[in-house]
């Protein structure tokens, strides 16, 4: 079977289109799956860094307590009072002050927590600075995805920049 050109150059056409298209979906899914683990580390990091420290049985009585003085202000003495009885002064206890943290129940921050922990392992920071960089004291990274190559991020940490 002979093929004309023009039949050639839409073949060649049609296959192009799916090659960028194909590229094109995976660009957008790292893009998403990183958008997704920056909004978990915006929304839950506090909770994430307390459930180090506390089992769950603290968590969730934390959690409870928070709950009910919510609904009951006149009981916020002695909530405060219950709280330093579970746990000990530190990082966690400032966080009752802040208003921060222990803003789902256990189980619902553990399913967030694994979702997270998956996703940060999917991508890397890595150093990407050159010369003009390196000449006035900036530092360039960029957050590749492992599984497709992608750089989905770019970033300057400009700490002892000659420029700031």
């Amino acid at each position: 079977m002979k093929l004309t050109e023009s039949q050639l150059r839409r073949i060649i056409r049609e296959e192009l289109r799916g090659i960028s298209s194909k590229k094109m979906i995976k660009e957008s899914s790292s893009k998403d799956a990183y958008s997704r683990l920056k909004e978990l580390r915006k929304e839950y990091n506090r909770d994430f860094y307390h459930l180090k420290f506390i089992s769950q049985d603290e968590y969730q009585e934390i959690y409870d307590l928070l709950k009910t003085s919510e609904k009951n202000r006149n009981s916020y003495d002695s909530f405060l009072e219950k709280v330093r009885k579970i746990i000990q002064p530190g990082a966690a206890y400032s966080a009752f002050f802040e208003n921060k943290g222990f803003n789902l129940p256990y189980d619902e921050i553990i399913k967030l927590m694994k979702e997270h922990d998956s996703l940060s392992q999917r991508f890397v920071t890595k150093n990407a600075s050159d010369e003009t960089d390196r000449a006035y004291g900036r530092k360039r990274f960029q957050v590749v995805d492992k599984e497709t190559n992608e750089v989905v991020d770019e970033f300057t940490d400009r700490k002892g920049s000659l420029g700031s």
